[in-house]
């Protein structure tokens, strides 16, 4: 998966530079398989039974073959992802910000552009399947609205990278 490294948002161009919300919670890869649903950390540890109640993707993709990246992460009230809350076995729920395959075609090596509008697509044929919004206008609003819903912070993703296992 690729990590996020620190940074600041200065000469992002938001022409160049999607940007999202940054969750407080456990990054995973989900793969669904043959209406099986894996769960791996970014470690490759099975994170599948600890996320039991997330079986139910399995069944909403069950007419795909499909591997997302994305984060397992629990809301507090007033709907801001909170570690500690996911730590002590709150409901979890899987935020999907990514499609590295899918039914037949890998789609590493398509541009980060091309992979949301895939996401996007899938997302709307799939009940439940969460895919977080980007964040609209400039690097600095982007910031401003992240901090104004009480998340940790945005991710900037180039638009025409490729998906580079274990790069930041």
């Amino acid at each position: 998966p690729m990590l996020a490294s620190p940074g600041t948002l200065d000469g992002l161009d938001a022409g160049e530079w999607a940007f999202e919300g940054k969750w407080d919670g456990i990054r995973v890869i989900a793969e669904v398989s043959g209406g099986e649903l894996r769960m791996t950390s970014r470690a490759g540890n099975d994170k599948t039974g600890d996320y039991a109640q997330l079986g139910w993707l399995a069944d909403s993709l069950e007419d795909h073959e499909v591997v997302l990246d994305g984060e397992v992460v629990a809301f507090d009230e007033r709907g801001v992802a909170n570690f500690g809350l996911l730590q002590q076995g709150n409901e979890p729920h899987f935020l999907a910000f990514d499609v590295l395959y899918l039914d037949g075609v890998s789609l590493l090596r398509k541009k980060s552009t091309d992979r949301r509008r895939v996401l996007e697509a899938l997302a709307a044929k799939v009940d439940g399947l969460d895919v977080p919004p980007q964040l609209h206008g400039s690097a600095q609003e982007a910031l401003d609205e992240s901090r104004g819903k009480g998340w940790e912070g945005v991710v900037a993703r180039r638009r025409e990278s490729v998906y580079l296992p274990g790069k930041r």
